[in-house]
């Protein structure tokens, strides 16, 4: 039932959903929305129908056919297919069904009068407003309620745009706990990375706080806390002895053991995602493409030719990326088989480990390889999982219920997630696991002292 989402007016139950298909004896029922009185159904064939009050036109079922996904705002529904194109039906005042020319979509969502969806490649597309319409049809009898002065009008357009970035923010944090790459007009806009929000190295941490600055905790001994001049900063990754800072207008910063030149990333720009490996670092390109520096020693820095890039990883040895049409690149030590994964498919999220690698696959299931040493690759049994994260020796996946799973090494009870709820984003750490809550606030298991200083930074 994961796609079921009802906007004011009535929750199925999965008991009525299945009442529901007996009455009717019709295929599956696997998604419902209501929009005032008229109610849409999905069924696991792909075709959506409508009953009830219909107040908004013509409904094209031929249009209808081959959707997986459907969602609703105030007054309107849109339906995600399986070719990544996307239909809409109802209420157009205010744009939200304008989606006609959206292409290779894989998420989508709305808000009352807003449609919000993100393509492979990261992109993220939102309906705009036509004010234009909105002025033709003001004396309509459907839209007396906009009726108003430009200064309302100015007022319902910020507040559009403030739900659509609240909108955009939802959907970048649920939909691989990764980065997600968000442009407006080619210009970096924001990168929201849950898995760089906190970061663990060898012997130190790194959070990043509310007020885009990070505190660093731990042995200081290659001044690894050398970030108090670090501002703007929107994602933080923690390499073995060095820490790297991704800023908002796509430079990075650093700080830390720079022996294999791993901390040279002065000169970089249109960055969009870091990570740092034991001793490299690893930057992703707004154009898709990646750039690395430091110990290149098995060939783990050679990624200058890889392209069309939406992800990346880096483990102690090996560094992995995700391509758009959900392959993935692998380079570097491949002693424990962590970089076999040419033959990857469909892989929507990618996670590195010290020496495994885990792909998260589009029907919601999890691959792995390289090191099984603590069955931190014993991941084939998982199911309708929406994010994963590689810590040092297992593995940990978010399911779309909001529940949390784990497997791997749990000498400091890093893997006793199971009790964890309304969880909206993972990330796994050497020792430790911390999740997002919808509440906001951040849960921890794992090591001690780095258990106390995540709580110290985020639960105050």
């Amino acid at each position: 039932m994961e796609n079921l989402k009802i906007k004011s007016i009535y929750h199925f139950n999965k008991n009525e959903i299945e009442y529901l298909n007996q009455k009717y004896n019709t295929a599956k029922i696997i998604a419902v929305c209501v929009l005032k009185k008229t109610k849409f159904t999905l069924d696991e064939k792909g075709n959506v129908s409508i009953s009830g009050k219909n107040p908004y036109g013509v409904f094209d079922k031929e249009q209808w056919k081959n959707v997986k996904k459907i969602s609703c705002g105030k007054n309107h529904i849109v339906g995600l297919k399986n070719d990544g194109t996307v239909v809409a039906f109802g209420d157009n005042i205010l744009g939200q069904c304008n989606v006609s020319m959206w292409r290779d979509v894989i998420m989508l969502s709305t808000g009352d009068n807003i449609t919000i969806g993100i393509t492979r490649s990261g992109k993220v597309l939102k309906t705009q407003v036509d004010f234009k319409l909105m002025l033709e049809k003001e004396n309509s009898q459907l839209n007396n309620e906009l009726k108003n002065t430009k200064q309302q009008y100015a007022a319902q357009k910020k507040e559009i745009i403030s739900q659509a970035l609240n909108s955009v923010m939802s959907l970048s944090i649920h939909s691989k706990g990764n980065s997600v790459r968000i442009k407006d007009d080619n210009r970096l806009n924001a990168v929201l990375n849950f898995d760089n929000l906190i970061s663990c190295g060898n012997s130190h941490i790194a959070c990043l706080k509310s007020n885009r600055t990070v505190i660093v905790s731990g042995k200081n001994k290659h001044h690894y806390f050398d970030v108090s001049n670090w501002k703007n900063i929107v994602a933080v990754s923690a390499g073995w002895e060095h820490t790297v800072g991704l800023q908002s207008d796509g430079t990075v910063v650093s700080a830390g053991n720079n022996n294999y030149n791993q901390c040279n990333v002065s000169d970089w720009k249109g960055i969009v995602s870091i990570a740092a490996g034991w001793e490299h670092t690893v930057g992703l390109k707004l154009d898709g493409t990646v750039s690395a520096t430091g110990n290149n020693s098995y060939k783990r820095c050679d990624v200058s030719d890889w392209n069309d890039v939406v992800e990346i990883g880096a483990g102690i040895h090996h560094t992995i990326a995700l391509k758009s049409d959900g392959r993935v690149y692998s380079t570097g030590w491949n002693l424990y088989n962590q970089c076999d994964v040419s033959d990857w498919k469909d892989i929507i999220a990618v996670a590195a480990g010290i020496h495994h690698t885990i792909g998260l696959k589009s029907d919601k299931t999890v691959t792995a390889t390289g090191d099984n040493t603590h069955h931190q690759c014993e991941v084939s049994e998982w199911k309708d999982i929406v994010a994963v994260s590689a810590g040092f020796f297992h593995t940990v996946g978010l399911k779309s219920d909001g529940t949390v799973t784990a497997t791997g090494d749990n000498g400091f009870s890093q893997c006793d997630v199971s009790d964890w709820k309304d969880i909206i984003a993972i990330s796994a750490g050497n020792n430790y696991t911390v999740a997002l809550r919808l509440d906001g606030t951040v849960l921890c298991k794992g090591k001690a002292d780095i258990i106390g200083f995540i709580s110290s930074v985020y639960n105050k």
